[in-house]
């Protein structure tokens, strides 16, 4: 499924980009400009998120920072958010879930006060995965407490979302919060925990088939884990 993935969206994005590009240089009208600087931030977070399925790191580092310049251009604070959001899972992959926790917590800072001023339900969706995206890097960081604290977070901004709408993103709804807990858990090398918080949560629930897939894998390692360090039976 992954394989599909790469194969299917990297064929396109190319041409995308360029299209987008060209129609965004062209643009005279300061509104015109900041919307398509928004459509290109949400075009390379896609496009980072291919580079990272096709383990081509240093590339999606690249398709990231675009993502982050653009959604700065256009003003965007939920842009923003995403492009973080991307851009921590990069410094995670190449080495530094501590950069991309601080990723994590600039873009919280701001999109928080956003969310106090006026409460939607695309806000709350991003400050949820920020949160939960937040807890894991910190999970890798090796710090559990800071994790859940972050996960609380996340999984309460999760629960006041409106029960139809869905991430655009991880098209996840209410049960993202759920999800995020077997990655940190897995993250932290908790196991039992892990397999105890998937044992809650019906993994179709969420479309997604490329998160579907990586939250099985930690799963899969979870019972794994468990397996090995089980000592062996003596009758």
């Amino acid at each position: 499924m992954h394989l599909l993935f790469v194969t299917q969206c990297g064929a396109l994005l190319p041409g995308l980009i360029t299209d987008l590009t060209v129609a965004y240089r062209a643009a005279t009208e300061p509104a015109g400009r900041r919307s398509l600087a928004g459509m290109l931030s949400e075009l390379y977070v896609l496009t980072c998120q291919v580079l990272r399925d096709a383990g081509d790191f240093p590339l999606a580092w690249t398709a990231a920072d675009r993502a982050t310049s653009y959604a700065h251009e256009a003003d965007d604070p939920v842009a923003i958010g995403w492009a973080a959001w991307e851009t921590s899972g990069v410094l995670k992959d190449l080495g530094n879930p501590d950069e991309g926790l601080v990723q994590c917590q600039r873009a919280l800072d701001g999109l928080g006060r956003l969310v106090e001023l006026a409460t939607t339900d695309e806000r709350l969706s991003v400050y949820g995965e920020l949160s939960g995206q937040a807890g894991l890097m910190a999970a890798h960081c090796s710090d559990e407490g800071m994790a859940l604290r972050y996960w609380d977070l996340g999984t309460d901004a999760y629960r006041r979302v409106a029960s139809g709408y869905r991430s655009p993103v991880t098209r996840y709804r209410r049960e993202g919060g759920e999800v995020i807990l077997v990655w940190i858990n897995a993250a932290l090398g908790k196991h039992r925990a892990t397999i105890a918080a998937a044992d809650r949560l019906d993994v179709s629930a969420t479309p997604s088939r490329p998160l579907q897939s990586l939250w099985l894998i930690n799963v899969a390692k979870g019972y794994r884990a468990v397996a090995t360090a089980s000592p062996p039976c003596t009758c």
